[in-house]
């Protein structure tokens, strides 16, 4: 009896440290889109959401691009989009780059740098967790970095991408006089422990390419186009968006998936109750959770399934949550640059 505890508590750990890691590399991501979604609307911005399956394609636009008003700390500028990194990428940007602000998954704008459009350096940075910039190494010479604000579109397009330390400081600065720069910075490499990665740090270099106004569309840079996979990828992302704008992501999807599971269970309960063969007690919890499943193998399955989605919303929505605050060794996040 005594073994059978231990050996399903230790399995149950294991699985319980997967969920962690998981959730540190990629759930927490689902819950952040609520946290951004909430601080664009606490701004009273009204930044429309970008439909990337649209075909009205606005007109760049000649001439200096307006400058948007110099934001206090935290306060939302816009939103970024990286079409490089994956279809979709899209991240709200605040103004400042302490973990206040960097923590809630989207970008910092450094103080006293350009903002965006205006001459000089207009810099951000962010974690390096596949939730956020962890895959900006993606990017290659010539891909687009748009920012979103209310009323306008900037685009920038990449030109070099390099790896430095954390005390270089001239990544902020701006190569030329009367050149529009965006610099991207974030620490390096993403798969490391957290001392590791705050040794470097991976720089995206863009220049300004043309500003076009929010109402006449999106930029062609954005677009899907016809290509359905990546239109049915934007389409996914805007309904999570839009569920995110009143809750957060992971406990609605614990309590879809525990209906699923009670509800499939249920059924397969009701037809095969009766062929259910007696088996002698386990106090694995692991084999209780298995046994709590009905029906044929497969149907047990399907069931065993469902039923550890549902633990793994919950684990996502209160427990990891909970462990990262308390200890933070568990996440990977690392402060910024400099």
């Amino acid at each position: 009896m005594l073994l059978q505890m231990v050996s399903g508590v230790c399995m149950l750990m294991v699985v319980l440290i997967c969920l962690q890691v998981v959730y540190m590399y990629w759930g927490n991501s689902l819950d952040q889109t609520h946290i951004q979604e909430t601080m664009t609307t606490r701004t009273g911005q009204a930044i429309p959401d970008a439909d990337l399956t649209s075909e009205r394609i606005a007109k760049p636009q000649s001439g200096d691009p307006p400058i948007p008003v110099e934001p206090g700390n935290e306060d939302v500028i816009g939103w970024m989009h990286i079409p490089g990194i994956e279809t979709g990428w899209k991240r709200a940007i605040q103004e400042g780059t302490g973990l206040d602000v960097l923590d809630n998954g989207g970008l910092g704008h450094y103080r006293n740098t350009a903002m965006p459009g205006q001459v000089g350096n207009t810099a951000y940075a962010g974690h390096r967790t596949p939730g956020d910039l962890g895959y900006v190494d993606r990017l290659k010479n010539g891909d687009a970095i748009v920012i979103q604000t209310a009323d306008h579109w900037y685009v920038y397009k990449v030109m070099t991408t390099w790896v430095t330390t954390p005390d270089d400081a001239n990544v902020l600065s701006a190569d030329q006089p009367n050149v529009r720069w965006l610099t991207l910075t974030t620490c390096h490499p993403m798969i490391a422990t957290v001392d590791a990665s705050l040794q470097h740090r991976y720089i995206v270099r863009a220049r300004f390419a043309y500003w076009a106004n929010v109402k006449d569309g999106i930029p062609r840079e954005l677009s899907t186009g016809k290509n359905t996979g990546k239109a049915t990828v934007a389409k996914a992302k805007s309904l999570i968006r839009r569920v995110s704008k009143n809750a957060p992501i992971t406990p609605m999807l614990t309590g879809v998936m525990l209906i699923v599971w009670l509800l499939f269970n249920g059924v397969c309960w009701l037809a095969w109750r009766k062929d259910r063969v007696r088996r002698p007690v386990s106090w694995n919890v692991m084999t209780v959770v298995w046994r709590l499943q009905y029906g044929p193998v497969l149907l047990r399955v399907f069931g065993w399934l469902f039923f550890w989605l549902t633990v793994t919303f919950a684990v996502w929505a209160w427990v990891s949550p909970w462990a990262a605050e308390c200890m933070p060794w568990l996440m990977s996040g690392s402060p910024t640059l400099g």
